[in-house]
């Protein structure tokens, strides 16, 4: 046969009826036939007697295949010729020569050729003027391309940045200009208050002093002055209203790792580092301690703070943090719900209830809460006073540098009396210490501790009750010294 067409591929659109599909190009064998469908970017290959039948080979006009299953509307069917490149002609020394066998041979070199071409019309080319030596193989051909690709992004998102840039700039020149244009308005610098003041004049001239936080103009109508007054008693210098935010003070010596139960603010248990508490679900989170701001990663559970009711004086307030973590909220007393968001969160609240914030798994770090409707930058405490204000809820004495003074009754006991280190919020109920001292007496008959418990307390001091061992020891009413090598924790001020 002759090959009038170079055409060695078609494709239809499925209907979910048509199976039989016309071939407009001959082909030699059944075997050279390749078919596949595409649906939604993804190619399935057919196989020859299981998909599809062909009708035809040999005929110089082409033939047509038959799908045994329709081909629905989101499909499409590709088809074209591939035949193996082998050469199977054999010719016979001194026979006669066979014209038809040797034009077939022919044929399937030309539909070779053809197939290969098939392909080179799908592939990326370079010039023809490009020297080999420039060619790149696969591997740096793709490496230069995803190159080039992440260039022309990083060039796109800059010339975004520039534009919004030069669009903030642009807004910022117009209210800078309509600013001087109104002050220029006026005659030598003067200035008017508001849109009915009557007289211009120099801006020191039309501020007077005023107290509160209000702001306010004067004679309002005539010729008016401009009130500015700032309270500073009312702007304390602490924004962060979470204590402990930055995760510096750990009193209780927590572990990285270990697992916690839920909080339990009357008890202290379920505590890690200062003022966080175990979640609902218990929390176990990890840390390496830092001198600074120490970030943590919550791996099970969740972790609680809680802010004080003295210390909210205001409704509208931002939390925000570092870190993967999401948080949730609880305003006017009541513990965290609802659904975790990411940072910032804005939160509305009232002014002396209390506020708790909740941290699900992922990182945390540098937690701030303040007051207003933006994230500043987090504030983080000296580590004197990040400790002083940990102690209101959870204070800790030691007893190991200096002594304190009881008086001893029959029951070879002392009464010791401790202030604490700082007020705390309540007056604790109980204490966590692990006993290991002595009671000595001022001629220096000393017994080993046994007991340390808390007798009283009030929210600035407690008054110990301490127990010793030793025969004959110690005499009523004299002057004992009491020395404990572990802190005291008191208990019972956690919120």
């Amino acid at each position: 046969m002759t090959l009038s067409t170079q055409v060695s591929k078609t494709s239809y659109s499925g209907n979910g009826s048509t199976k039989v599909f016309p071939l407009s190009f001959p082909f030699l064998r059944d075997a050279d036939i390749k078919a596949l469908l595409k649906e939604d970017g993804v190619e399935t290959a057919l196989t020859l007697g299981t998909h599809y039948t062909l009708l035809g080979a040999g005929n110089p006009t082409g033939g047509s295949l038959t799908m045994l299953t329709a081909p629905s509307a989101s499909q499409t069917l590709v088809i074209w010729r591939a035949p193996d490149i082998v050469q199977e002609v054999d010719y016979v020394e001194n026979s006669a020569f066979p014209a038809e066998t040797h034009e077939s041979a022919l044929d399937l070199l030309t539909m070779i050729c053809q197939a290969l071409q098939e392909q080179v019309d799908r592939a990326v080319l370079y010039p023809v003027s490009t020297a080999a030596a420039d060619v790149l193989g696969s591997t740096d051909f793709l490496d230069a391309t995803t190159a080039n690709k992440q260039a022309a992004l990083a060039s796109e998102q800059a010339a975004l940045a520039a534009q919004l840039g030069a669009e903030v700039s642009a807004g910022q020149a117009a209210a800078s200009a309509a600013i001087a244009i109104e002050v220029a308005a006026t005659a030598d610098g003067l200035v008017k208050v508001s849109g009915t003041d009557t007289l211009a004049q120099s801006l020191s001239t039309k501020i007077v002093a005023g107290d509160g936080l209000a702001e306010s103009l004067v004679n309002p109508g005539g010729t008016e002055s401009l009130r500015l007054s700032l309270d500073l008693t009312q702007c304390p210098s602490r924004k962060n209203k979470l204590r402990n935010g930055a995760f510096r003070i750990n009193q209780r010596g927590y572990v990285s790792g270990t697992a916690l139960v839920q909080g339990v603010p009357s008890t202290g248990a379920g505590y890690g580092h200062d003022c966080w508490r175990a979640g609902a679900g218990g929390c176990t989170y990890t840390f390496t301690q830092s001198k600074g701001p120490t970030q943590t990663t919550i791996t099970a559970g969740s972790l609680i703070s809680k802010v004080e009711d003295v210390d909210i004086n205001q409704a509208q307030m931002v939390l925000s943090w570092e870190g993967t973590a999401q948080a949730r909220v609880g305003v006017n007393g009541a513990e965290p719900s609802g659904a975790y968001a990411a940072s910032p969160i804005l939160i509305t609240a009232t002014a002396g209830a209390s506020v708790a914030v909740e941290f699900g798994t992922g990182t945390v770090g540098k937690v701030q809460l303040e007051n207003g409707t933006f994230r500043t930058p987090f504030e983080w405490d000296r580590y004197d006073d990040a400790l002083r204000a940990c102690q209101r809820y959870c204070p800790v004495i030691t007893l190991t540098l200096y002594s304190f003074i009881g008086q001893v009754d029959t029951n070879a006991t002392a009464f010791v009396p401790v202030r604490l280190p700082v007020p705390a919020r309540v007056a604790p109920t109980g204490m966590v210490v692990s006993v290991s001292g002595s009671l000595t007496k001022p001629n220096a008959d000393t017994a080993a501790l046994t007991a340390l418990v808390l007798n009283a307390a009030g929210a600035d001091s407690v008054l110990l009750y301490a127990g010793a061992a030793g025969a004959g020891f110690p005499t009523l009413g004299a002057a004992t010294l009491l020395r404990n090598a572990n802190p005291i924790r008191f208990t019972g001020a956690e919120l």
